[in-house]
């Protein structure tokens, strides 16, 4: 057995290593065989080796492995004779289904060589109809001979009978008339000798003659008769269409329109009655594909003046019959046959050119050669919307753009173009109202604007700007173009889009055309793409600036007005500011400032808005005369946008400190304030109630002129030169009434950055001493007090009243700063406390502190949410040290003291607020009693017993350092050190030093002949954290003996007035002298430079040895 296998394996092994067992089916089952026995023979011998028996282990052999493979190739073998028999049956079937398809296929190859025979005959018998060619016939049923059309227009009419190939499959011949559709012109002549001797038939014609007459003639008569004659033929043509569906109608009148010769299309004239071929028969005709040139163009343009050239009867029915032979128009457009095209593009036409002739447009340029009747809107919209859905209009459309023909692309554009200024506007009207348009436009057709761009319809547009060379059809391209890139919601991307395919230098070489129409629409364009970023860097980099600076001095002012613009948008950018600069645009654009057309004056002053941004321009707006044109142009413009621009300008121009003088010069500032004294335009109500009485044209006013002026004449009055210029001009005078038109008249009738503007102008006027009186006698002291109260929240709640406006924090501290710098003259101060003004400026700073206890009911600007600004603190503290010089009783009265011992009390106060707050103190503690008490219990005594240990070290460090010895100096030297380092203060020494000097001044004098105040300095400690028991230096007499050791003449001076007050009680004088106040004092004697000085010293040596001796 052994053997056996053996030599079978041998076989295996011989059939799988020949050269041919890769591709032989027995080599690859054999080795199939011998890959399945091999582990078996391997796992006998390594068993063998081992010195088992071979054959053991109960594997599988070789046998086993054969016997198990012939099983299943037995059972392979029975299913595939199964499956061969199956498949049998199924041939044999087929190839009785094959037979029958022969057959069948054959039957198909005979009628389509009829059908072909029969087009051919038809398409003959249209061509030779139509030419006057074919014979008569007589037939004997209709008792009447067929006529021919012939081009003889004085020939008779015939009538025609219909007729029809026998039978079920006969093509269609050409479709003859009904007896009420209108009639062919007679035969020829070689037609009327081949039927001279039947004189009964000329009878009979000429009877037939008289009678189209008639109906022609009624057909004329009115709208009501031609409807009628329409209804009769429509009947009839449904009767023969039930008779014979394939017979279509073809009957026009003989006379033949050439095609249209350069871009006019010549009037189309036809002869006779008027007639044209049905729907039809022009669908039959551009299905047939060698029907001749002229024979096509003459039925479409027949049809065309039939149903478009005249007044019809528009029905549904009608609607349904047209509109299958516009698709066919439409989808036969793409053939390159151009009088074709051009005729098609005609009668389409009049669908696409509705809608923009509905929105009232008359521009010659795009309005049809022909006049098109009056069509219904309903209907229109319907069969538009079809062909824009179902005919892919504008698809169709873009493609015909790549056309050769210049004719046919003038058309094409004109038949887009209203597609696209109707999108754009539906797309704008829809945004501007919401989505909640979007349900009420769910009828209206496709966007076209989308569908053209999608389709690619830049490119080619791109193309014909670039390379055409007819102007008609540049024209509408570029009016194609700039209504693209118009407003819209992907304006930005269309325009990029442009630019890239290279539009944007396209319609830059056009700036130098001779055309006015060409250079206007490429001047548009350029308007519109100049929006976009990116292509104010290209126009520059591309040469466009100097081609559109050179244009500036075209004659026409459309194309000043276009070319302005651009300027306009172009200037937004930085680098191309200076480039117009460089190549001498503000020159011309200065030219265009004078012109009489409005609006040139609009964009030129845009224009230089923008460019008077840079400081350079400025200068050379000022040097090329500018400030005199712009006055001018603002005093005499009856135009509210040139006035705005101008006045901008302006604005932007005072920013330079070399132009407000010549602001002044130009005699602008009267002329910037008759523009503020301007009123603005009467309402409805107002000018019905003046109706009859003469009124002059008013000059403009709005927000934005009066924020200019506002601007301007602040900048303006920052010259010391001007201040008075605008006094004289009444500037106060008409300021404050603005001030109080705009807050207490009129609450909200002018903006508030405007108000901002105009008080910040009079608190700059208010520097000069004259203008400080003027105020005064203007009456605007108690106008000021006034606008503070009535817009305080704080005093509407003590009044319970609401509050007229709410100002701004920055409009308040204006006015507060105003008040401040007309309390500075003595003669207002009166006015001022009389006025109110001491508790009008408490209320502007209270109001800043109820932002932390506002309800949430209460509105309150965001302004009014912060804390009172270092500003307002220090003009408030300021404006009451000046008031108090010559009141002491009314700031205590309304407040002032109170509040000023807040400020002093407010941790982390910067040191210019410290100084005015100590110093109004220290100037109302002057010979009044009860201020001093009202300080002590207000707590400003301690704030400032406070100020004087934190703000000593600030103001001394450096002398402290430098030298000075002995107990007291060295303790408080070392406390003075520790305070500076904790503090980490970086604030001016200087104001350190005034904020010190006014602490001690209002000690000295609150401590003067008050017990109260003396004891509670006396025994006043200063508890510094972390400090566990405060030590004799560490009290206010060490401060103090620090002060006039370390600190400047002044404060030493008042240190040694106040420990002069303090040397009247018995701790005070214990601690001076345990910390050698005699000797300290001695030393600010001997080096004191002022008598004063001296004199203070000696004072308080004395009462200090008064004091030992008692």
């Amino acid at each position: 057995m052994a053997t056996t296998e053996s030599r079978i394996a041998g076989l295996l092994s011989v059939l799988s290593e020949s050269e041919d067992a890769v591709h032989c089916p027995l080599s690859v089952f054999a080795r199939s065989l011998r890959e399945t026995s091999w582990p078996q023979q391997q796992q006998q011998q390594q068993h063998a080796s081992n010195g088992g028996a071979v054959g053991g282990g109960g594997s599988m052999d070789l046998s086993d492995v054969l016997a198990e493979r012939s099983l299943a190739l037995l059972r392979e073998e029975e299913a595939i004779l199964r499956e061969k028999e199956v498949v049998r049956v199924a041939y044999d079937k087929l190839r009785a289904e094959m037979a029958r398809v022969e057959a069948q296929l054959q039957s198909y190859e005979r009628r389509a060589q009829e059908v072909a025979q029969q087009k051919a005959f038809c398409k003959l018998a249209m061509n030779l109809l139509v030419t006057g060619d074919v014979p008569e016939f007589y037939a004997p049923d209709a008792e009447h001979v067929v006529g021919a059309p012939r081009e003889d227009p004085d020939n008779t009419n015939n009538d025609v009978v219909s007729t029809s190939v026998g039978g079920a499959e006969a093509a269609p011949e050409v479709a003859p008339m009904s007896s009420t559709s209108p009639k062919r012109p007679r035969p020829s002549t070689t037609t009327q000798k081949r039927h001279a001797g039947s004189e009964p038939q000329q009878q009979h014609h000429q009877q037939q003659q008289q009678q189209q007459q008639q109906q022609q003639q009624q057909q004329l008569n009115g709208p009501s008769e031609n409807g009628t004659h329409w209804r009769r033929r429509e009947q009839s043509a449904s009767k023969e269409k039930d008779e014979n569906q394939d017979v279509f109608e073809a009957a026009w009148k003989g006379g033949q329109q050439s095609p249209a010769q350069g871009r006019a299309t010549p009037p189309r004239v036809h002869g006779g009655s008027g007639s044209s071929p049905t729907g039809s028969a022009l669908l039959a005709m551009l299905r047939l594909p060698d029907v001749k040139e002229m024979t096509l163009l003459h039925a479409i343009e027949s049809y065309d003046e039939y149903h478009f050239g005249k007044s019809v009867v528009w029905s549904t029915k009608k609607r349904e019959e047209l509109l299958p032979v516009l698709l066919g128009l439409l989808k036969h457009l793409p053939l390159q046959r151009p009088p074709i095209q051009i005729a098609e593009l005609h009668v389409l036409g009049h669908i696409f050119r509705f809608p923009y002739a509905a929105l009232g447009a008359s521009e010659a340029t795009f309005s049809s050669s022909q006049t098109s009747a009056p069509l219904p809107e309903p209907m229109v919209t319907y069969i538009l919307h079809k062909l824009l859905g179902e005919g892919q209009a504008v698809t169709i459309l873009t493609r015909l753009l790549q056309s050769v023909n210049n004719d046919v692309k003038c058309e094409v554009l004109e038949c887009i173009l209203p597609l696209i200024i109707i999108s754009s506007s539906s797309n704008v009207n829809n945004a501007d109202s919401g989505a909640g348009r979007t349900s009420q436009d769910k009828g209206a057709p496709p966007d076209a604007r989308k569908e053209f761009i999608a389709c690619g319809g830049l490119q080619p547009l791109v193309s014909i700007v670039a390379s055409c060379t007819s102007e008609a059809v540049l024209e509408r391209a570029l009016v194609l173009l700039w209504n693209l890139i118009a407003r819209n919601a992907d304006e930005e991307k269309v325009r990029g889009e442009v630019r890239r395919l290279g539009g944007l230098r396209a319609v830059l070489d056009l700036l130098y055309t001779d055309s006015i129409p060409i250079l206007e629409n490429a001047a548009m364009a350029i308007g519109y793409i100049t929006r976009e970023e990116a292509s104010k860097v290209e126009i520059r980099e591309a040469g466009g600036l100097e081609k559109i600076t050179a244009t500036l001095r075209h004659p026409y002012e459309s194309i000043q007005t276009k070319m302005a613009g651009a300027i306009w948008n172009c200037a937004s950018n930085a680098e191309n500011r200076t480039y117009l600069r460089h190549i001498g645009c503000i020159p011309a654009l200065l030219e265009l400032i004078s012109s009489p057309y409005e609006f040139v004056q609009e964009n030129a002053a845009g224009a230089l808005w923008n460019l008077s941004v840079d400081p350079e321009n400025k200068a050379q707006i000022v040097d090329y005369g500018g400030i005199i044109e712009l006055a001018q142009l603002i005093a005499k413009s009856p135009s509210v946008p040139v006035v705005e621009n101008a006045s901008g300008t302006l604005w932007n121009c005072s920013s330079a400190v070399e132009s407000r003088p010549a602001i002044r010069k130009a005699a602008a500032i009267p002329v910037l304030l008759s523009v503020m004294n301007r009123k603005p335009p009467p309402s409805t109500a107002q000018k019905d109630a003046a109706v009859g009485k003469k009124s002059s044209a008013s000059l403009p006013i709005n927000d934005k002129i009066l924020d200019n002026v506002a601007g301007t004449l602040r900048n303006c009055a920052i010259n010391d030169q001007n201040k008075p210029a605008i006094r004289e001009a009444g500037g106060v005078e008409l300021l404050l009434s603005k001030l109080e038109q705009g807050i207490l008249k009129h609450p909200g009738s002018i903006p508030m950055p405007t108000l901002d503007k105009m008080a910040s102008t009079l608190w700059i006027l208010t520097i000069s001493p004259e203008i400080k009186h003027s105020v005064r006698l203007s009456g605007g002291i108690p106008l000021l007090a006034k606008i503070l109260e009535r817009t305080s929240i704080t005093a509407a709640k003590k009044k319970h009243a609401k509050v007229v406006v709410q100002l701004t924090l920055s409009v308040k501290e204006k006015i507060v700063g105003l008040l401040r710098n007309c309390s500075t003259v003595q003669e207002n101060r009166p006015v001022m406390v009389n006025a109110g003004v001491v508790r009008a400026l408490v209320y502007a700073v209270e109001d800043c502190y109820l932002a932390g206890d506002t309800k949430p009911n209460t509105s309150l600007s965001s302004s009014q949410q912060l804390l009172p600004s270092l500003q307002m603190k220090e003009t408030v503290a300021s404006a009451l040290w000046y008031l108090s010089r010559d009141d002491k009783v009314a700031p205590r009265e309304e407040g002032g003291l109170e509040l000023l011992c807040r400020l002093l009390l407010e941790p982390a106060q910067p040191s210019a607020v410290l100084e005015q707050a100590a110093g109004a103190i220290s100037s109302l503690t002057v010979n009044n009693q009860e201020n001093r008490t009202k300080l002590r219990e207000f707590g400003g005594l301690d704030a400032l017993l406070r100020l004087v240990e934190e703000r000593t070290s600030l103001a001394f460090s450096q002398q402290a350092e430098s030298g000075g010895d002995g107990k007291a100096s060295s303790a408080t030297a070392t406390s003075a050190k520790e305070a500076n380092s904790g503090s980490g203060k970086t604030e001016s020494t200087v104001s350190n030093t005034y904020a010190v000097l006014n602490a001690l001044l209002a000690i000295r004098n609150s401590t003067s002949s008050n017990e109260e105040n003396l004891r509670y300095v006396a025994e006043w400690r200063y508890n510094r954290e972390g400090m566990e028991a405060p030590s004799s230096a560490a009290s206010f007499t060490g401060w103090l003996l620090y002060i006039i050791q370390h600190g400047s003449e002044d404060c030493a001076r008042e240190a040694a007035l106040c420990v002069k007050n303090l040397c009247g009680h018995a701790k005070s004088l214990e601690s001076l002298l345990q910390q050698d106040a005699v000797e300290i004092i001695g030393g600010l004697a001997e080096r004191g430079s002022s008598d004063s000085v001296r004199r203070a010293a000696a004072m308080t040596l004395h009462s200090l040895a008064r004091a030992q001796r008692r």
